[in-house]
């Protein structure tokens, strides 16, 4: 039921790219789906070769869409507001591994607990990381520990 509303793309550095139409029909890590500019297409494609956009970043206030490279889409931190421990075994918030969606490669990490705000430190930088999504612990012996929503 949501309607179409027209807004920009822009890349990292807040240059408009392309237009899309209405933040709400995309998700981070998204590849494409937007229009970009014939401009912004030949500048992109003067190396040669025609570079691969995802959504790294939404502002739906402004009904804006941030783009970048596969690269720019990396992440090797998040952030997850509060854990629900599922099992007794003791967390080694030193040694864990996580998943960030359902068969989802399990990346070994490390929690650092700052008042309350868990910060989670990848080992192996992922892409589409985004507030809202489950974070699920295991242990190093693939146990399932708990979880928690990215924020």
């Amino acid at each position: 039921r949501l309607k179409e509303k027209p807004g920009m793309v822009v890349n990292k550095e807040g240059e408009v790219i392309g237009s899309h139409d209405g933040v709400w029909f995309y998700t981070i890590g998204q590849r494409g789906g937007w229009e970009m500019t014939p401009k912004a297409q030949r500048e992109y494609v003067k190396s040669g070769e025609t570079p691969v956009f995802y959504v790294i970043d939404k502002d739906a206030k402004e009904n804006k869409l941030v783009v970048g490279l596969a690269s720019q889409a990396m992440e090797d931190q998040f952030e997850v507001r509060e854990i629900n421990k599922i099992s007794k075994t003791k967390w080694d918030f030193n040694n864990l591994k996580v998943r960030i969606r359902h068969g989802g490669e399990l990346v070994p990490s490390r929690v650092k607990d700052e008042n309350g705000v868990f910060t989670v430190i990848l080992d192996k930088p992922l892409r589409g990381i985004a507030s809202g999504q489950s974070a699920v612990f295991y242990s190093v012996d693939d146990e399932c520990l708990g979880g928690g929503i990215i924020s």
